[in-house]
């Protein structure tokens, strides 16, 4: 009964975290490619890139590396406003949840940034409209899907191959078991592994799915290369599911 109390506390506040984001936006008086570069370049110069999409002008990002122990993961999104372009700063919640102060004052921030890099040569990445992410084991990206698809093929991809925990649509996590095999030379392979996938919005149709772990005893994992085969797995199916939605043509079918 702990145990259950325990995961459901968890998830809970997995799924808070994901309601708290906070924006705001100013003018940029630029047309959108001109925005983005700008954007793109203060980024580049000042933080820490995680992905950016010049076809759905978004950028992400974290003030200083890494993937968690961070305060809050940072979004740009920029739209067209007339000859100008709307810039919106999104601020989701790490270990910190915003507050529309926060977002507000790195907008400001922002925009003094990008005043800088207005001239700044075009970079190849905007002018071809193409995507940028940093190789992360333990994250993958999805592009041109909306939400509904991407939780059904992250749903569809736990419950195929693993023990499906439980599947939270309005709370976007997937949580599942990973039973694992015994082998001659790992004949007692411990508890299983509990995996929950966590859905976040980039804006424009862009996913982020980010793993974590749990063991099913309560111990504590250690990443490594097993949880990073497991991440690495699991995110490959997804991207098969994607591909391969029910009742449709099979593009990519399981060698």
């Amino acid at each position: 009964m702990k145990k259950l109390l325990a995961s459901v506390a968890f998830l809970v506040v997995l799924t808070a975290a994901c309601l708290a984001d906070e924006t705001s936006s100013f003018t940029f008086k630029a047309p959108v490619d001109t925005a983005f570069n700008a954007a793109y370049t203060a980024v580049l110069k000042n933080w820490s890139l995680r992905h950016a999409s010049a076809k759905s002008d978004t950028i992400w990002f974290t003030l200083y590396g890494g993937r968690d122990r961070v305060d809050y993961d940072y979004g740009i999104v920029i739209e067209p406003e007339g000859d100008y372009s709307k810039v919106t700063v999104v601020l989701s919640s790490g270990r910190q949840t915003p507050n529309p102060q926060n977002a507000q004052k790195f907008a400001g921030e922002l925009n003094r940034e990008m005043e800088k890099f207005r001239d700044a040569p075009m970079n190849d990445m905007v002018r071809q409209h193409g995507n940028r992410e940093l190789d992360d084991a333990y994250e993958a990206i999805t592009r041109d899907h909306p939400y509904a698809e991407v939780f059904a093929a992250a749903k569809r991809a736990a419950e195929k191959n693993y023990e499906l925990l439980s599947a939270d649509e309005a709370g976007n996590i997937v949580t599942f078991k990973q039973q694992n095999a015994k082998t001659d030379a790992d004949p007692r392979p411990g508890s299983p592994l509990v995996c929950i996938i966590n859905i976040t919005d980039q804006r424009h149709d862009v996913y982020r799915l980010r793993i974590k772990f749990r063991r099913d005893d309560g111990g504590k994992v250690y990443l490594s290369g097993a949880t990073e085969a497991v991440a690495q797995q699991y995110f490959g199916l997804v991207r098969r599911e994607l591909q391969n939605p029910p009742g449709g043509p099979v593009i990519n079918p399981r060698s």
